[in-house]
C-alpha cells in the first residue's frame, strides 16, 4: 500500500497545532494513509509543539529529519513522538531545556521536569534526556552522529507519551475538513497560478501556502507551489513541495519535470535525470516533452540542466527534436 508523508517546514507559531491536525485529517478524509512527518524547524512555541507532538503520537506517525535539514528546540519534541524516528546522518538535531515565551523561569523549569515523564516514554537515550532537562534555553546540545545514531534506534512508547500528556493537561485539536475549504483552497491555487504566469511569484507563493494550510493534500497545490519556490531560488522549499507533490500524484508529469530542474540546478544529476525521464514518460504531449529538451540545452549549455536533459534523452532514445 502506498503511503504519504507531511512536511514541518519552518517556526512553530501559536495556532499551528490546530492547522496541523487539520493537514491529518485532510489526509484521512481523503483515504491517503500517512505515514511520516518530515521537520525542519529550529522551534518555536512550545504550547503548540506539545499538541502537534500529542498528534503524532496517537497517529503513530514515523518522524524524519534528512540530511541537511534541521530540528532544534521545541522541534525535537515533534521528532520525539515519532513511532519510530530516523535522523538522517547530516541532520542538524539540538536540544535543550523548555523555555515559556523565550523566559527560563520557575515555571519553565517545572515543565521542563514534568516533561522528564514524557521523554521516558519517548525512550530517549539517557544522554540525550539529560542534555534536554539541563541545558540552559540560551544554550543548545546539537546531537553527535552517535546520537543521532542511537535515537533513531529506539522507538517511542505511543501510548505512554499519550497518556503523560492528557494528564499534564494537554490535548489536541478537534477540526473537521469542510467543502468551503476545499473550494477556498481550490479558489487561491486558481489566483496563484495567475500570478505565476505573470512572474509574481512571491505573491504566488503567499496564496499557495494558505491553500496548503487550508486543503494540504492536493498536488496540484503543492506542485504550484514548488515550482514557484524554483523559480525565486528556494531550491530546499521547492524539492520538499515537488516530492510531496509527488507523493501523491506519482504520474503528475509537471512535477516531474520542475522536480528535475531543482535537482539539475543543485548538482544532483542523477536523481534529475531520472525525474526528466519520468517527466516524457508521464507527458501527454510527447512533442513538447521532446522539444522541451532541447530548449534547456539551447538555453543553459554547460548547466547542470543541460547534462541531466541529454543524458534523458539518450537513456529515452531521443536524439533530434520534432
Amino acid at each position: 500500500m502506498e503511503t504519504f508523508l507531511l512536511t514541518v517546514n519552518g517556526s512553530i507559531s501559536s495556532g499551528d497545532a490546530y492547522i496541523f491536525a487539520k493537514q491529518i485529517d485532510s489526509f484521512k478524509q481523503d483515504n491517503m494513509p500517512l505515514s511520516q512527518i518530515w521537520l525542519n524547524s529550529l522551534g518555536g512555541n512550545v504550547a503548540d509543539a506539545l499538541k502537534m507532538s500529542l498528534i503524532i503520537s496517537s497517529n503513530n506517525l514515523t518522524t524524519v529529519v534528512p540530511n541537511r535539514w534541521e530540528c532544534v528546540s521545541a522541534c525535537v519534541l515533534l521528532f520525539g513522538a515519532g513511532i519510530r524516528r530516523h535522523a538522517f546522518p547530516e541532520s542538524i538535531i539540538g536540544v535543550h531545556r523548555i523555555s515559556i515565551n523565550e523566559i527560563d523561569n520557575d515555571q519553565a523549569r517545572s515543565l521542563s521536569l514534568d516533561m522528564d515523564t514524557v521523554y521516558t516514554a519517548m525512550n530517549f537515550p539517557e544522554n540525550i534526556k539529560y542534555k534536554m532537562l539541563t541545558t540552559p534555553p540560551n544554550d543548545v546540545y546539537y546531537l553527535t552522529t552517535i546520537d543521532k545514531k542511537n535515537i533513531s534506534t529506539t522507538y517511542s512508547n505511543t501510548k505512554q507519551v499519550d497518556t503523560s500528556y492528557r494528564n499534564s493537561g494537554i490535548s489536541a485539536p478537534r477540526v473537521i475538513i469542510t467543502k468551503k475549504d476545499r473550494s477556498e483552497s481550490r479558489a487561491l491555487n486558481q489566483k496563484a497560478i495567475i500570478q505565476i504566469r505573470s512572474n509574481q511569484f512571491i505573491s504566488a507563493i503567499a496564496n499557495l501556502e494558505t491553500a496548503k494550510k487550508i486543503y494540504p493534500s492536493d498536488a496540484e497545490v503543492l506542485g504550484n507551489l514548488g515550482y514557484a519556490y524554483y523559480m525565486i531560488g528556494d531550491y530546499t522549499a521547492a524539492q520538499m513541495n515537488l516530492t510531496s507533490s509527488l507523493k501523491l500524484a506519482p504520474r503528475r508529469g509537471s512535477s516531474w519535470n520542475n522536480l528535475g530542474l531543482v535537482l539539475a540546478s543543485t548538482n544532483q544529476i542523477e536523481w534529475a535525470v531520472n525525474c526528466f525521464i519520468n517527466y516524457w514518460n508521464f507527458s501527454k504531449n510527447k512533442k513538447a516533452a521532446t522539444n522541451q529538451f532541447f530548449s534547456w540545452e539551447q538555453e543553459r549549455p554547460g548547466t547542470g540542466i543541460d547534462i541531466a536533459s541529454k543524458r534523458a534523452r539518450s537513456t529515452l532514445g531521443i536524439y533530434s527534436p520534432e
